[in-house]
């Protein structure tokens, strides 16, 4: 009997062994996914320096960063969303008639505020702007574009 019950005993000494070892090594584990997850919420240092530059995609003039997402018609306006850069939280931009309207922060609000925008009365007013400023800019362009072509080229044109 005593070498039943010293194996009973040691057994459960192992047993109590490995549950201590375990519960370190699951305490450990989810410290460490705990650590890992604040790291990835937190901005990455390219990004915080991109911010408020040329690099910025937000800041982007000449939006060749833009992607195209989705395409829907709205009443009688085509409404247009494209991310802007590349990523997991990538901001996006509306397009109303080819005309860009707002940014969101991800598609599903960007949709739901644009068909509100567009039932609404303030609606009207924005589209008269935007098309009013959309022709002064064509305007701006070819009045740039025929100074150009009056001028003689610059030196660092020439080379």
């Amino acid at each position: 009997m005593k070498g039943a019950k010293t194996f009973i005993k040691e057994s459960l000494m192992v047993k109590g062994d490995l549950s201590k070892r375990l519960s370190e090594i699951l305490r450990d584990k989810a410290a460490k996914m705990i650590n890992e997850q604040y790291l990835l919420e937190e901005e990455e240092p390219d990004k915080i320096e991109t911010q408020g530059t040329e690099a910025d995609p937000v800041l982007d003039p000449s939006m060749d960063r833009e992607f195209y997402l989705k395409s829907f018609e709205e009443g009688d306006n085509v409404v247009t969303i494209k991310t802007i850069g590349v990523g997991r939280n990538k901001p996006v931009s509306v397009y109303i008639n080819d005309i860009r309207w707002e940014m969101f922060p991800g598609p599903i609000n960007a949709e739901k505020e644009v068909k509100a925008f567009i039932k609404s009365d303030a609606f009207d007013g924005w589209r008269q702007n935007a098309i009013a400023s959309s022709e002064d800019d064509e305007i701006k362009s070819k009045e740039v574009e025929s100074k150009r072509e009056k001028e003689p080229p610059s030196e660092d044109e020439e080379k």
